[in-house]
């Protein structure tokens, strides 16, 4: 495989994955009682307890985005 291919993989995974992440912290940040409502019918949980692990979540996800995504594209970027 080429690195240039990767590169563009690399690059594109990471942009789409913290759009994703910012989507996500902005339904979060301006419409907390809506996302709150939309999934508080699966699964009942106090709100307190939701937010925790709505915040637990976007910090996983930011963390595995950046250990997977961004730092080989980094790396990369760096070798070439």
């Amino acid at each position: 495989m080429n690195i240039e291919i990767l590169k563009q993989f690399f690059m594109w995974a990471t942009v789409l994955n913290f759009g994703l992440l910012a989507i996500w912290t902005l339904v979060l940040g301006l419409m907390p009682e809506f996302a709150y409502r939309a999934h508080i019918r699966f699964v009942k949980l106090s709100r307190e307890s939701w937010n925790n692990q709505m915040f637990a979540l976007l910090a996983f996800y930011k963390l595995m985005v950046m250990l997977f995504f961004a730092t080989p594209w980094v790396v990369l970027l760096v070798i070439t």
